[in-house]
């Protein structure tokens, strides 16, 4: 476990946010950000905000707790509070992007802002090693950011070894097996990005990633690399939408 305490806002979604707000051009630093959230993106948005120099506007509902407010506002951020019963915060927030020239930064369904949050899962792997079930709960239907998969079988910790389809035959397991532990599935996947080691297995990877994926083709695209971890021929990233039963949000 992964102690929230630990984290320099007292929150892991600093790291989401700070990695959006740090790939601004100068010219959405100069303008601001905003974004909707009644508690830790809040804080994290606003506090990365200060440290890049960047304004910073947080939609966030009036009956937040207090505490969350004055940290927010603390960092310096405006905040700009709604009525949850009547109001869309996602309305607000595109509105006040559309009126100041802001860039909206959704506390999930972000890419940049996934990426870096997914660094807790890296920080378990390096420091305890392989783990036997990893579980992450899921508040709100969003995307899930898959990171280092690996030609590894998690039963036996042992590399896949070659042929090269052998790897891509083990990567695609253990995607499958993660996609089923996050809800989601293969029609699911929105992206797919590759890392090779050797741009001329493209082909192979291609028509092999094709068979596996039926008539469903994400977005993807390859990455050459110099080398990969336990020099491995491939390392596979992945963005699924995952779904929450409506009996686990009440």
């Amino acid at each position: 476990m992964e102690h929230y305490p630990f984290q320099g806002m007292g929150a892991f979604k600093f790291r989401g946010a700070y990695n959006a707000l740090a790939q601004f051009t100068p010219e959405q630093r100069r303008l601001g950000v905003v974004a909707f959230s009644s508690g830790n993106h809040a804080k994290g948005i606003a506090l990365a905000a200060k440290l890049l120099g960047i304004p910073a506007v947080i939609v966030t509902p009036a009956d937040a707790p207090t505490i969350k407010l004055e940290a927010t506002r603390g960092h310096g951020a405006e905040v700009v509070l709604y009525d949850r019963a009547t109001e869309d915060r996602e309305a607000i927030g595109q509105r006040l992007a559309h009126e100041r020239g802001l860039t909206l930064v959704p506390p999930y369904d972000h890419l940049q802002v996934m990426a870096d949050q997914g660094t807790v899962a890296k920080e378990l792997f390096e420091e305890v090693g392989p783990l036997d079930i990893l579980l992450v709960p899921l508040g709100v239907d969003g995307l899930a950011f898959i990171s280092s998969l690996l030609p590894v079988d998690p039963a036996g910790n042992t590399l896949a070894d070659e042929p090269f389809k052998v790897q891509v035959a083990q990567v695609f397991h253990n995607l499958d097996e993660v996609l089923t532990g996050c809800v989601s599935s293969r029609r699911q996947l929105a992206q797919v990005r590759v890392y090779l080691t050797d741009v001329g297995l493209w082909g192979q990877f291609n028509a092999l990633y094709a068979n596996w994926m039926g008539d469903h083709r994400p977005a993807r695209c390859i990455v050459p690399v110099p080398a990969l971890h336990f020099g491995v021929a491939l390392e596979l990233e992945a963005v699924a939408q995952v779904s929450v039963p409506a009996a686990q949000k009440e």
